[in-house]
């Protein structure tokens, strides 16, 4: 089993068109390809199906000339691809489908989504939705040898997740393994991912520095794979050893090394009372000194010194930086 090394777009927030992107010629596809052959990887997955705006008409369909195009680039650059997009809409996943088989993907990546992840019942609701409608995507995704993958996208937890994929029970449906999310769930994410690495079926290969919150809870930035504490070795060694034991020839590591910055507070996520007591636990687990180490601090500093000073040049510079070190640092932890 080997894993393919890939570039996921949301890496390239700031520069792309399917995001409020910073420059006036922002990337699409076609230059986001590049930028992945350009760091040595070989394979891409698009994170949002706001990539391919710029190619519909005025009836609001995707340009089959333009998803030729596409695919022939994505073909000369020797890359594989993946499809993103997002939510259960059954024929909105037919939809997501359709287009990855026409670009020549063999997976498509989707998430639950919502942001009340701290309501129980709404929470019961989507996952009741989601199993059914990821049932009647299953002929689809049989007639186009597609497979999908579902993220833990900070929405649900690990157990939820699980018995989701669990209760679909098709090889065709598995996990998006995303190895620093579930920190955004006041879950341990080293540990979660363990349990999330029996079922996966493509990666988003990220690190997160955790910084504690004197109120309660923490803050997540950004981190090159590696350096922070999502322990993404222990991950990718557990992903390979499942993938091996269920006959999986590669999987797709899709890098995601964004610059971000996502508050895990009572003032921001309207937490149950039991959350401050989940967060101090995570903190213990991965923080044994309760202190957060100095690449973190520096990494904070600078990106809140980028937000005061508003420089679109400054901002484009240091995502530019995080993708060469993120890429290296992911090949490097792919080859052990």
């Amino acid at each position: 089993m080997h894993f393919v090394p890939a570039l996921d777009t949301y890496s390239c927030h700031l520069h792309a068109d399917a995001w409020e992107a910073l420059p006036q010629a922002p990337w699409g596809l076609e230059e986001i390809a590049r930028k992945a052959r350009e760091l040595a990887l070989h394979g891409l997955q698009s994170t949002d199906m706001k990539h391919f705006e710029r190619y519909r008409d005025s009836q609001g369909v995707i340009s089959t000339d333009a998803v030729l195009r596409l695919r022939e680039i994505f073909q000369g650059l020797e890359l594989s691809f993946e499809l993103g997009t997002g939510g259960t809409d059954v024929e909105h996943l037919k939809d997501a489908a359709r287009l990855a088989e026409a670009l020549g993907a063999k997976v498509v990546r989707t998430f639950i989504g919502g942001g009340s992840w701290h309501n129980q019942a709404e929470t019961v609701e989507r996952l009741r939705r989601a199993e059914a409608s990821l049932r009647l995507l299953l002929p689809l995704l049989d007639e186009l040898d597609l497979s999908i993958g579902v993220e833990n996208h900070q929405d649900v937890s690990t157990d939820e997740c699980l018995a989701l994929i669990n209760a679909v029970a098709s090889p065709r449906v598995g996990v998006c393994l995303d190895t620093g999310n579930q920190f955004g769930v006041l879950e341990n994410a080293p540990e979660a991912s363990m349990r999330l690495a029996t079922c996966a079926v493509t990666l988003h290969v990220k690190d997160y520095h955790l910084l504690p919150v004197p109120a309660g809870g923490y803050v997540l930035v950004g981190a090159v794979p590696g350096t922070g504490c999502a322990a993404v070795r222990q991950t990718l060694a557990e992903v390979r050893k499942q993938a091996q034991a269920a006959g999986r020839s590669s999987i797709q590591a899709n890098l995601e090394c964004a610059v971000e910055y996502i508050p895990v507070t009572p003032a921001r996520r309207g937490w149950r009372d039991d959350c401050r007591t989940a967060a101090r636990l995570v903190v213990e687990a991965v923080l044994p000194g309760g202190a957060p180490s100095g690449e973190a601090l520096a990494t904070l500093a600078h990106m809140e010194t980028l937000q005061k000073e508003h420089s679109t040049e400054a901002a484009l510079r240091f995502e530019d930086e995080m993708l060469e070190r993120g890429a290296a640092a992911m090949l490097q932890l792919l080859e052990g």
